[in-house]
């Protein structure tokens, strides 16, 4: 398989509620930087900054806004005023980004915030106050659009990126969402897409077998002619895919096909010691970096060109820097 390397060494551009990066653009005129969205991803992605409060007009410092159920839906309020609604101009707003945001790897948003929140933002009753406690939880105004619209973008907020296994989800997405897109750019032909799912493809079976094998078929019957209907298929199922969380049971199995494909060339002590540390990972004694790094010696002793490119084994080192 030909080597790529244009498309696979790319710098992802996630999207970011700005505030986190210490833009002062929250309602008191404060920020929420978050040192490691700032000191540890910020070193291998390049963030595009976004305050929707602040892109509707509505101005810093300004009195808060928060969401509140009225009838069958949600809106966010002005604090002082219940007569202020911002639901529409900041739904309009999240629409409105969708053509730039395409080309974004990610976005990460302000945890509880109205407009920005991803799952867990409260939601009041309408009573007119501010008084009484929540009733309910919604997402943000502007991400609830920026889900309707770009349901292949992975999102995140940054108190659920403190989640070891769930930042690692995300990093993966947002990098191989990066190569796709660069991908994309160069132009896309079925030896391309082959060779895009030929490296990640043991990353698909650890995290998704299901996804895995259907996308197996759509590479294996695209065609030129019609290749771009064939990518339109593929991303979208590529990207739920990855989403699914990998699982020691599910990357001990890549793991053990992995073996099944190169243990011919291993000695039976190499053999037993990849088993033992696999079978430690399954029952979860240790991370699965311990077989991958072995796996990785082994492959140095007895190289395979089947596996030299596979992102499950070697993911770019800025990927590994952030676990």
């Amino acid at each position: 398989m030909a080597t790529t390397t244009h498309w696979t060494l790319v710098r992802p551009r996630p999207g970011i509620s700005g505030c986190l990066l210490g833009m002062r653009v929250r309602y008191d005129g404060g920020h929420k930087e978050d040192t490691y969205v700032t000191g540890t991803l910020g070193r291998h992605v390049e963030f595009v900054p976004y305050c929707p409060e602040s892109a509707i007009g509505l101005g810093t410092p300004r009195t808060p806004i928060r969401l509140v159920a009225r009838g069958d839906a949600v809106h966010a309020i002005n604090t002082r005023s219940a007569n202020i609604d911002n639901t529409e101009a900041l739904r309009a707003f999240g629409v409105s980004v969708k053509p730039e945001i395409a080309d974004f790897s990610g976005f990460i948003v302000k945890r509880n915030s109205p407009s920005c929140g991803l799952h867990s933002v409260p939601v009041f009753a309408d009573s007119g106050g501010t008084e009484g406690p929540p009733v309910a939880a919604a997402s943000g105004i502007f991400t609830q659009a920026l889900l309707a619209t770009n349901p292949e973008l992975p999102i995140e907020d940054e108190e659920r990126l403190k989640n070891p296994d769930r930042r690692r989800n995300f990093v993966t997405r947002i990098f191989a969402r990066a190569r796709w897109r660069a991908l994309i750019s160069v132009g896309m032909t079925t030896a391309r897409l082959a060779d895009f799912h030929h490296r990640h493809r043991f990353l698909l079976l650890a995290h998704d077998e299901t996804t895995y094998r259907n996308l197996e078929a759509v590479v294996s019957s695209a065609l030129d002619s019609i290749i771009e209907t064939t990518a339109r298929t593929y991303l979208p199922q590529f990207m739920a895919g990855l989403s699914r969380p990998t699982t020691p049971k599910s990357n001990a199995h890549t793991l053990r096909r992995i073996r099944g494909l190169v243990s011919d060339h291993f000695s039976t002590r190499e053999q037993d010691d990849l088993t033992a540390l696999i079978d430690q990972h399954q029952s979860g004694r240790v991370g699965v970096d311990a077989p991958i790094a072995h796996l990785n010696h082994l492959l140095t002793l007895h190289p395979s060109a089947a596996l030299q490119e596979q992102l499950f084994l070697d993911p770019p080192p800025s990927e590994l820097a952030l676990y």
